[in-house]
């Protein structure tokens, strides 16, 4: 269930992030420095509230974390409906990442009390799943209800999710016990400390080397299959879907036997030739094979 609502959590994310841009620079003539902006104040937010939200699970205030995080995400992505012009929009990002930034600290640091330390690796795969697939559907939901129902459509249906969440997560809120660690980024448990672990930093390097490139691809994918001619990019998403069920719960297990050094060497070239292969696509053929070699 705690995966459930994770991919909820994170569908009603990825149904804007690749969109928006379109949306802006189409509706308010933005140029692409603009555009740029709307993902980069979600982001800052979003990091700024989770360094906030580990503290206050730290000293048991979850519930509390979630329930408003998710309420705050529910009345931005609802102010985008009111949003006329570019200042209101991106203050609805930061509101909205804000309120993403707790959420998302919270639900995992909750999977992470449940499962089982000697199996940590592959649980939280499983639970990463709901990450990857949000990240890899939403963009192909949120563009396919942008061009066909318009950008109102994609909005109601955001808030729809949010609100499926609620009943969803409140059993859990109270049955599922105070977890062991703090999560302060996607999926990594973190000792409660109150310094930052040395031995985080260069993980948490290679995290944001790694979020900076997909980030950079998902902002601004829709505008790239529209320069190229690529009717179909978004299908880009929907194969990456498929790679990521596949692929997820195998390199979960072998965290689990080798370490994270028999993953990170190899997923660092697939990834290098994933992107390559991307910046040539000129057909839904070669697009297909990106996201196998990226995931």
């Amino acid at each position: 269930m705690l995966t459930i609502c994770n991919l909820l959590l994170f569908l009603n994310l990825q149904m804007v992030v690749s969109p928006l841009p379109v949306y802006v620079k189409e509706h308010f003539h933005a140029n692409t420095l603009i555009v740029s902006l709307f993902t980069t104040v979600f982001a800052l937010s979003a990091i700024a509230t989770r360094l906030f939200s580990a503290k206050a699970l730290e000293k048991g205030k979850r519930n509390t974390i979630l329930f408003l995080g998710l309420a705050i995400m529910l009345l931005s992505t609802a102010g985008y409906l009111w949003s006329g012009t570019i200042a209101l929009l991106l203050l609805m990002r930061i509101l909205f990442g804000i309120g993403f930034g707790m959420g998302s600290t919270t639900l995992p640091t909750m999977a992470s009390g449940i499962i089982p330390t000697r199996r940590l690796g592959e649980g939280m795969g499983y639970f990463g799943l709901s990450t990857s697939i949000a990240l890899s559907l939403g963009p192909v939901i949120g563009s396919t209800l942008l061009d066909y129902s318009g950008f109102s459509s994609l909005v109601y249906a955001t808030m729809i999710v949010i609100v499926v969440i609620f009943p969803l997560v409140y059993p859990l809120s109270r049955r599922v016990p105070s977890p062991r660690a703090v999560v302060p980024s996607d999926f990594t448990a973190v000792p409660s400390k109150r310094k930052f672990p040395r031995s985080l930093l260069m993980p948490s390097l290679l995290n944001l080397l790694m979020s900076v490139t997909y980030g950079g691809l998902l902002g601004f994918l829709n505008l790239f299959g529209k320069e190229v001619h690529l009717a179909n990019i978004s299908l880009f998403f929907l194969f990456n879907a498929v790679a990521v069920v596949i692929i997820r719960p195998i390199s979960g297990k072998i965290y689990d036997r080798k370490g994270h050094v028999a993953l990170l060497i190899p997923a660092a070239l697939f990834l290098i030739v994933g992107i390559w292969l991307l910046s040539i696509s000129s057909s839904t053929g070669s697009l297909a094979l990106a996201p196998y070699s990226m995931v």
